[in-house]
């Protein structure tokens, strides 16, 4: 007679998994708690800043503690040279050499954020760190697009430069479409989703560089 399967989902090793070529992150962030640095570098206008690694603790966070509650796999939205861990990498350039960014571009899957070929409900988290600038053609449609693959008490994980501190005449990346400050952000593209996604987390970060997000969808 057959064994029958238990059915039970996959439980990976976060720590393990996560902690290993993260030393680094780990040594001012521990356990990758982004709100607990121990030192007090957390400017962007201030020299050697840890603003970069506290934004890869925010994103390592979030990533354990879903993966933590439901063992199971997330998707990077516009993964870019960087697949997260426990996630699907998807972008809209797959090669050796980015023609703006250089470095080269391997995701899962070769596609465009604002219209992911994904059934309703097929991801418990989705994470999009400095993505959402470069999407100019309805914003407000991606964000929701981004939350229709969630399924239910799924988690989108965000990150954006904030406009308080990014100049539209100079930015920072020259290819950025869209500038938020956490104000913008709020009016024109949270306060449409209100019934779709809850926040939990938002603009904590506090650095003079990005907003963070964290919504769980309803």
């Amino acid at each position: 007679m057959a064994k029958q399967k238990s059915g039970r989902k996959r439980r990976y090793n976060v720590k393990i998994d996560i902690n290993l070529g993260n030393e680094h992150i780990l040594e001012h962030f521990p356990n990758f708690e982004y709100f607990n640095c121990t030192v007090s570098r957390l400017n962007f206008f201030q020299p050697d800043n840890l603003v970069g690694d506290q934004q890869k603790a925010f994103i390592l966070y979030h990533i354990i503690r879903e993966v933590q509650h439901t063992g199971e796999a997330g998707i990077t939205l516009g993964c870019g040279q960087s697949i997260e861990p426990f996630t699907i990498g998807i972008d809209h350039y797959y090669g050796n050499k980015h023609l703006i960014y250089g470095g080269g571009y391997y995701p899962h899957l070769t596609c465009k954020c604002e219209k992911l070929p994904f059934n309703d409900n097929t991801f418990s988290f989705a994470v999009a760190p400095h993505i959402f600038e470069h999407i100019e053609n309805k914003p407000l449609e991606t964000f929701k697009e981004w939350i229709r693959i969630l399924k239910p008490a799924g988690a989108l994980i965000l990150i954006i430069p904030d406009a308080n501190y990014e100049n539209k005449a100079r930015p920072w990346d020259f290819d950025h479409k869209m500038f938020y400050t956490p104000a913008v952000f709020q009016t024109e593209i949270l306060d449409f989703c209100k019934d779709l996604i809850k926040m939990e987390v938002f603009n904590t970060l506090k650095n003079c560089f990005s907003i963070n997000y964290v919504g769980r969808k309803i």
